[in-house]
């Protein structure tokens, strides 16, 4: 198995926090401001859950995001 690099990492993450931040707060990039699980939450519960649907999102991401700190994110 071959490990990922650093441009490929930072890919993934940049994708999945544009995911996050789209689905919480309806802006297609990097968000503004840390994103808290339970917002990822309501969200998928008030519009996807009732319709037998959801998104999928890695943690990592989102984990990665609260660790840099936004103004520190280097994507």
């Amino acid at each position: 198995m071959n490990a990922l690099s650093d441009i490929e990492f930072k890919e993934i993450i940049k994708k999945h926090l544009i995911k996050a931040n789209y689905l919480v707060h309806k802006k297609d990039k990097l968000p503004d401001e840390i994103i808290e699980q339970v917002a990822i939450f309501s969200v998928q519960k008030r519009q996807y859950i009732s319709q037998d649907m959801v998104a999928i999102l890695s943690a990592l991401p989102l984990f990665y995001l609260d660790y840099k700190g936004v103004k520190n994110l280097q994507l």
